[in-house]
């Protein structure tokens, strides 16, 4: 939603400070985002900036090419987008912040980038070598699979209850 505070607050800090050095680099990049409620006090009119809104299908979107990017720098919990972004197999620059409660490999899975020349770089990398963004998201795909499937859940769950019943 992107009436809440931190999602603007993010989307916010990538526009003004990350966009800008990524466009330097790559100015046929295009940057496309997606959600309801934009916030009024979100300046989104940038170069190469297309607001798509809410969307009617999430999914559509999450499995389009292209690197998912989350900036969030404030808030708390799991980040449910990044867990289906990673499922769709799209690579993911974010914050360390973003990624909370998701616990794969830095450089394996996602990129993690906490301050805006770091996540720019980021960025531009995946996108100079489309084979590193493939094998980030496949290996990303993967990692959701093996512990967010029905089947590890359940597995997980049997194992938390045999520990509680010392079973």
């Amino acid at each position: 939603s992107m009436d809440w505070d931190p999602n603007v607050q993010g989307v916010q800090w990538f526009l003004d400070h990350v966009w800008p050095v990524v466009l330097r680099e790559l100015p046929e990049a295009q940057l496309k985002l997606a959600g309801r409620k934009f916030s009024d006090q979100l300046d989104v009119h940038r170069t190469n900036t297309t607001v798509l809104g809410e969307v009617p299908n999430a999914w559509d979107v999450l499995c389009d090419s292209g690197i998912m990017v989350i900036p969030l720098r404030s808030g708390s919990g799991m980040r449910i987008k990044a867990i289906e972004a990673m499922a769709a197999g799209r690579p993911v620059v974010s914050t360390s912040l973003g990624m909370e409660g998701v616990h794969g490999e830095n450089g394996t899975h996602f990129f993690i980038a906490d301050d805006a020349s770091s996540f720019a770089q980021r960025i531009i990398d995946l996108h100079n070598n489309h084979w590193q963004a493939q094998e980030m998201g496949e290996a990303a795909r993967a990692f959701i699979e093996a512990e967010f499937s029905n089947q590890a859940l359940t597995r997980s769950l049997i194992h938390f209850i045999q520990r509680i019943f010392d079973l």
